[in-house]
């Protein structure tokens, strides 16, 4: 079954976000977790007992504990236990250009998202990813 891992401090925003990825496809099984630190937990307990490897994460920039930059640092130091890549879009409700760039040069990151993100280019994200 294809994953997708929402990590966003933002109970509201991943309540939206899960209602319109069920629209897209409600197949999908869907994990959320309030931060960064939580999230390389779960992605760390995936690969120490073999279990699915989320295909995609969208993942908030600003979050307490752990921020998206954080967690990509992190990632890094993971990727190598990874049994498949997996297609990470950093969401923000940013405007700032400082974000896109840093995104846009970081070889993690698949794609950078406004919030509030649109379900077509939503749908194409996971399209993209659970292909």
């Amino acid at each position: 079954m294809n994953t997708i891992l929402i990590i966003d401090d933002d109970s509201l925003y991943q309540m939206l976000l899960k209602k319109v990825i069920r629209k897209i496809d409600g197949m999908l099984n869907i994990i959320s977790h309030h931060n960064g630190e939580d999230g390389l937990l779960y992605l760390k307990e995936c690969i120490a007992t073999n279990s699915e490897i989320p295909d995609m994460i969208l993942l908030d920039i600003n979050m307490p504990v752990i921020d998206g930059w954080q967690f990509l640092e992190e990632f890094d130091t993971i990727k190598s236990g990874l049994t498949k890549k997996i297609n990470i879009y950093m969401i923000s409700s940013s405007l700032d250009e400082n974000d896109n760039q840093r995104a846009s040069t970081n070889h993690n990151v698949t794609g950078f998202l406004i919030k509030p993100i649109s379900s077509l280019i939503l749908g194409n994200a996971i399209k993209e990813s659970v292909s």
